[in-house]
Parts: structure tokens; sequence; C-alpha cells
């Protein structure tokens, strides 16, 4: 399966494998996701796919979403050579859907699916974030070392990234047992029903940001360096990030924000990052205090720490070294229940993944 970053994603197999592409200056590289179809003037003998249907797919503005598509009568053998074919049709069709299926092929293999990606003739965009993922074959990676019963939450890949690519493929090589899914929603539709039903929520994401910490092992991989220094330096260079610390535990947190979470890419606006559902999976919060002495009547910072844990429903303080306290909350629903009423009782404009100690 093909999407562009337009599309949020998020996946849930036990063997999936992806690769991911630079933008391109030509007129292809409007953000979208490559399409492919047959063309009503080819014969039935030489078409290269049939267009297919599948019970889970959507329509979005009357565009179908994903495109499934299946390979022709003896086809299934000779997608590099179809794809190879079709490349002075690609650009029409990344603007037409949102992702495309292709389903029925014989890709075996790591090594069939990098001839596959290779077939595109797009430049290699070098995976730079913070999953651990191990390179299969050229160009390509699995998707995540993460336990399977975690569950990925919609995301632009890379968008923390000051270059992000605009295609992400996938494949899927062996099916799990029971479950798994890779769900895909194209991103500009998400902000048009939010405009509907939700127009001042989305407004104050919009202008009043939000925030976001990312945590990561493996720093040193991401910025090339194991030096804290020239890493704080790289990361600003690289990421969209306004700070990073480096927590007792050998991870490095990365803090974003205040940002948008809409972003307009070829005259739409979309949902660009990702935000945590609000109530079963909670958020996560930080609340920044330079007057914690005040707020906790006590100066020691052993006392101050006791009565945080009395006075509010924080999990931990932080004390930074610029004076101030960090007080972490959560992972707590954003809902309420009072007087037999669900209500939105935390603010989610502020909302943080992950906070550690700074040092």
């Amino acid at each position: 399966m093909c999407h562009s970053t337009c599309d949020g994603h998020t996946n849930h197999r036990t063997r999936i494998m992806r690769a991911v592409y630079k933008h391109s200056p030509t007129k292809y590289q409007a953000f979208g996701t490559l399409v492919f179809r047959t063309y009503c003037e080819k014969t039935e003998k030489d078409m290269a796919f049939v267009e297919g249907n599948m019970p889970t797919e959507k329509v979005f503005d009357g565009i179908v979403f994903p495109k499934t598509l299946f390979p022709a009568a003896g086809n299934r053998e000779r997608l590099v050579e179809i794809l190879e074919a079709e490349k002075e049709h690609l650009g029409e069709y990344l603007r037409q859907h949102g992702a495309v299926l292709l389903r029925g092929f014989h890709v075996r293999s790591a090594d069939d699916f990098s001839r596959v990606v290779q077939a595109f003739g797009w430049k290699e965009f070098v995976y730079e974030g913070a999953a651990n993922r191990t390179k299969l074959a050229d160009r390509v990676l699995t998707v995540n070392t993460e336990p399977l019963h975690h569950f990925l939450n919609f995301h632009h890949e890379m968008s923390l990234l000051r270059e992000y690519p605009n295609k992400v493929i996938f494949c899927c090589i062996e099916a799990p047992p029971e479950g798994g899914e890779t769900s895909i929603i194209p991103s500009d539709f998400v902000v048009k029903r939010m405009e509907e039903k939700v127009p001042k929520e989305l407004e104050k994401l919009d202008k009043e940001g939000i925030n976001v910490v990312m945590n990561a092992k493996c720093w040193q991989r991401m910025l090339d360096t194991e030096d804290e220094i020239e890493a704080e330096k790289r990361a600003m260079q690289k990421f969209i990030c306004s700070s990073i610390t480096f927590n007792d535990d050998g991870t490095v947190n990365f803090n974003y924000g205040p940002m948008s979470a809409v972003r307009e890419l070829n005259g739409k606006r979309v949902m660009w990052h990702m935000l945590e559902k609000l109530d079963k999976e909670g958020i996560n919060v930080v609340m920044n205090a330079k007057c914690w002495q005040r707020m906790l009547d006590t100066e020691d910072e052993i006392e101050a720490e006791k009565r945080a844990m009395q006075k509010f429903i924080c999990s931990s303080i932080t004390f930074n070294d610029d004076g101030t306290v960090n007080f972490n909350y959560g992972p707590m629903s954003a809902v309420r229940e009072l007087n037999g009423k669900r209500v939105m009782w935390h603010m989610v404009t502020g909302t943080i993944y992950r906070r550690g100690k700074r040092r």
C-alpha cells in the first residue's frame, strides 16, 4: 500500500515493511498517494490493473479511499515492470486518491519489495525518526519494534523533522493470525469535519498550539553524536523542537511547542500533528511554575515533592535548572463526569507525552 504524508496512518501488524521518499522538485511533488489504474483506451489484454473494492474502503468528498487495484490476467509477477512503464501517469493520479492498495501481486520477500520500491524511481528519504527499525533490504525497513499489542496513534511520518518524506509505502509479507491492520485517513478531511463539528476547538488547536515531548532512546543514532552539547546543536538544526532534555535513564526528550496542530499543504489545511485519545488513553500535561515555593509553602525540594503529591493530581514533579518546577500529570482522561454530564475537564492544547528530569 502506498500513501502520502498528507494522510495520517497507524499500523498494527506482525511483519510490515516500509520505505519513504524525499520531496521531488518535479511536477509530481504534489502531496498525494500514488494511484494506479487501468486506462480505457487499452484492451483487456494490455491492462496492468483491474479496479476492485474492499469492504473497509471509504468515500471522502466523492473519492474512494483507498483505491484498490488487483493484477490483470498474467500480471501477478510483473509488478516491477508495470510500475516502470506507468511513470508518465503517476503525477496525474497522485492527486486523485489519497491512497492505493495493491492486492494479489507476488511480493514474497524484503528483496522483492526492494525491487518494487526502486521501480518508482524516487529519491530515497533516509529514516531519521525515533523508532528503532531494522534494515531488511535496500531502502526497506521494519515498521516498529514495539510490542504488537501497542496501538500507534494516527501520525504523519517524521512530522517533527524540518524535512520529511512525502510518500510512504507499506508491504505486508506475513499477515498476523488474528487482528492486525494499517489504518489511514486523509488529514484534510479530519480538519474539514472539525470545522463542521467543533470549530472553536479547532481554532484553539491552530492558534494556541500544542506542546509535545518525544522521548527517544536512540538519540545518538538520530543525531549521529554522543556529545550532549553537539547533540543539542544538531537537534535544533534537524528537528522543529524548541529544546532537548537529557534524562537520568539515558534517554532524551525532544520538546516541541507551542505549535499549531494544523498545517497547510498544497492549498489544503491538514491535521499534521497527532493528538492523543482524550478519554480512554488519556492525556499527559506539564504545568511549569516559577512560584512553586509559594504554591507548596516550602523551599525544601524533598518536602515540596511530598506536598505536591498530596495537593495536586500530578504523578511527579521535576526541578529544572532555571529554578522553575514542572508538575507532571497523566496519563489522565481529559473528560470528567459532573452532575450526570460528561464534561471536557482538562485543556488539551498543552498536551505533553512524556517528561523526564532535567540535569
